[in-house]
């Protein structure tokens, strides 16, 4: 397949840390793509029409019709020892020709488990410096 010549476009890229509950939950999908990866702690996700765990390592992809929903919430309390409430993640939403062409070549995982390095969190975190310097051409955004 030629795609050299397809566009793909990020809408918006970001990190998140939770240190209280977050719950969001869209039915009629989001309206375009989305790539999650979990950084730190855990959270629920829907996969598969069922909620499961997601730790660090887990990429998560969602297309844009598809249901998505999301919880962040303090740990069970285990024994004696109160645990504290930390989840961290990049999430990227993007769309385009190139990518829906992708999508549709073939079903795609919702998640997979990839190690994390240094070098592909410092990808995503160039891409979501990227995006805001994109947005917000104040050169202060960068630095």
């Amino acid at each position: 397949m030629q795609t050299t010549h397809l566009p793909c476009q990020i809408f918006t890229a970001g990190f998140s840390f939770h240190r209280t509950p977050f719950h969001v939950h869209r039915t009629e999908g989001l309206g375009s793509y989305l790539l999650r990866l979990q950084t730190d702690g855990t959270s629920e996700a829907l996969i598969d029409g069922k909620m499961q765990r997601i730790e660090a390592g887990d990429l998560l992809l969602y297309g844009p019709n598809d249901t998505y929903e999301l919880k962040i919430f303090p740990p069970s309390p285990s024994g004696d020892e109160e645990q504290l409430m930390e989840s961290g993640d990049y999430h990227i939403f993007f769309g385009g020709e190139w990518i829906d062409r992708w999508w549709n070549e073939r079903k795609r995982p919702t998640k997979i488990n990839i190690p994390l390095s240094e070098g592909l969190l410092g990808l995503f975190r160039q891409i979501v410096i990227e995006q805001r310097r994109i947005s917000n051409p104040d050169p202060r955004i960068s630095d």
